[in-house]
Order: structure tokens, then sequence, then C-alpha cells
């Protein structure tokens, strides 16, 4: 996953296994410490939610039924 403001707006990409190409999110939006996210892989739409840790870290629930974790890339 990457992440970039654009126009002020915050904008997600994501590629897919076995793919060259980045994917748009249908949404991305940071409001507090948490990162609320939401695409369609595979033909189903998915929702993650990340609360941040500390600055390289968060965890959080995907679909609200799997547990997370994150770890910044730099």
């Amino acid at each position: 996953m990457r992440f970039e403001t654009k126009e002020g707006k915050l904008k997600g990409y994501f590629t897919a296994k076995g793919e060259q190409t980045e994917t748009e999110m249908t949404s991305a939006e940071a409001k507090g410490d948490e990162l609320i996210l939401a695409f369609t892989i595979s033909g189903y739409d998915i929702n993650l939610v990340i609360t941040k840790k500390d600055d390289d870290h968060g965890s959080g629930k995907l679909m609200d039924m799997f547990e997370v974790e994150a770890t910044r890339v730099k």
C-alpha cells in the first residue's frame, strides 16, 4: 500500500499479488489516529481500519473480523 495527499485529499493505492500496476483505493481517510480504507480486490469490497500505535506501527481490523498489523516501510 502507498498513500499520498493530492489537492488536500488523502489517496491510497495498492498492488494486488501477482500484479505489476497499482490500483487506486475507493476511499482513504485519516481521522485522528485512525486510517480508514476501502477498496475492491478480486471482486470483493474490503474495508480496513488501522489505528496508530507509534510513528512506524499500527494495528486494526480487516472487515471487522481479522486482526491486522501495519509497519511503515521507509
